[in-house]
């Protein structure tokens, strides 16, 4: 993998995407990091935030129900 394109460095981008007010990027991040690693929770996580900014309410209910499955503490 090159340098930041590994899943933690997507969602670190993701993050700040969706601080600066860029939830389609920071979707965009998530998804990049789930496609490398489909069951890494901070990127579920990321996935269910970046929705909810997005308003897609049920897309991020299941994005979060995903992320407790996968780190339920």
């Amino acid at each position: 993998m090159q340098l930041g394109t590994d899943p933690l460095a997507r969602v670190v981008r993701g993050r700040a995407a969706l601080a600066a007010g860029h939830p389609g990027e920071a979707l965009a991040s998530a998804d990049a990091a789930l496609s490398q690693r489909p069951h890494f929770p901070e990127a579920w996580s990321l996935r269910a935030d970046a929705l909810d900014r997005l308003d897609r309410p049920d897309d991020a209910a299941r994005a979060r129900e995903r992320h407790r499955a996968l780190d339920p503490g």
